[in-house]
């Protein structure tokens, strides 16, 4: 009895200063390793130490090991202070992918291979702050909330970051891809299933807006270039730089919508034509066109 004691005191003790020791993220595994082995270790701690006397290891074992999970909850809150304070300095070049997205996905993909001790530490916390703010159902689970609030922590740093960019179908393309990426690391992990298909389906189509916020503000940037070229070349008439019609080439803009098999664009004479800035394309007066039998083939492969 006395062995097992003295050893016991060098696990408690140990173990102790895990517990108190730094909240951060780095930290998460370790402490959660030594949570497990606090929790499997808890029967044999009640049936070495049973007698009355030694109640008071037992007490100190069932304290230490809730710290831990206390620990546990901290190191969350550490990296929800993390992403709060990443500061937008520096916009990622093309919109491109910001690394504190790949941090934080990558970092909720490797929590919930411990999912089932995650859900125990959270479940055993008396209340969960962020219920209300990510989701109103009843059958989500303290963890699943917890998921949530961090990537949607996440999304609004990303908000911030976007404002940077001085170009804003950029801002656009910044959000899409950092957003498509949030949601393909969630759909390829258990995340998928902790955070739910509704989850997926809201945020995918999120994504779709975005992706048709920048179609919309490219076509913008076309027609205002459409524009002031056009008005550029009727100064240039004025000032008698350009004395005949056939000096001034034609301009005509259009969207090429990859995500369709067709590429058109309105041509004379149309019936219901929609509203557009530049001219409807008119086949009559261009020496380049021609027909196509609707039976001809176009290889597009190597596009």
């Amino acid at each position: 009895m006395e062995v097992c004691r003295g050893s016991t005191i060098q696990i408690l003790n140990f173990t102790d200063v895990v517990a108190i020791g730094s909240r951060s993220p780095e930290r998460l595994f370790k402490v959660l390793d030594v949570f497990e082995t606090m929790r499997d270790l808890m029967p044999e701690f009640d049936a070495v130490f049973s007698n009355q006397y030694c109640l008071f290891l037992r007490n100190e074992a069932v304290t230490i090991w809730k710290r831990l999970g206390e620990a546990i909850r901290g190191i969350f809150m550490e990296l929800e202070n993390l992403i709060s304070r990443d500061p937008a300095k520096t916009p990622v070049p093309g919109g491109g992918l910001h690394p504190i997205t790949r941090y934080v996905m990558n970092y909720l993909r490797a929590a919930c291979r411990s999912r089932q001790t995650l859900e125990q530490v959270f479940e055993d916390n008396a209340g969960v702050p962020h219920q209300s703010k990510v989701d109103d159902r009843a059958s989500s689970s303290s963890m699943s909330v917890q998921m949530a609030w961090i990537i949607e922590l996440l999304e609004s740093n990303l908000e911030a970051k976007s404002k940077i960019y001085r170009d804003s179908a950029l801002c656009y393309v910044f959000m899409m891809n950092n957003g498509r990426y949030i949601v393909q690391k969630v759909k390829d992990s258990e995340l998928g299933s902790l955070l739910g298909d509704d989850w997926i389906r809201k945020h995918s189509a999120k994504g779709f807006q975005k992706r048709t916020e920048v179609t919309h503000k490219k076509f913008d940037v076309l027609v205002e270039k459409g524009i002031s070229e056009r008005e550029e070349l009727r100064k240039m008439q004025k000032k008698g730089n350009i004395t005949e019609e056939k000096d001034v080439k034609g301009f005509l803009y259009m969207v090429l919508d990859t995500g369709s098999d067709v590429v058109w664009l309105q041509c004379a004479p149309c019936k219901r034509c929609y509203s557009q800035t530049d001219p409807v394309f008119d086949p009559r007066k261009s020496s380049s066109f021609s027909s196509l039998p609707w039976t001809y083939y176009v290889d597009v492969a190597g596009f």
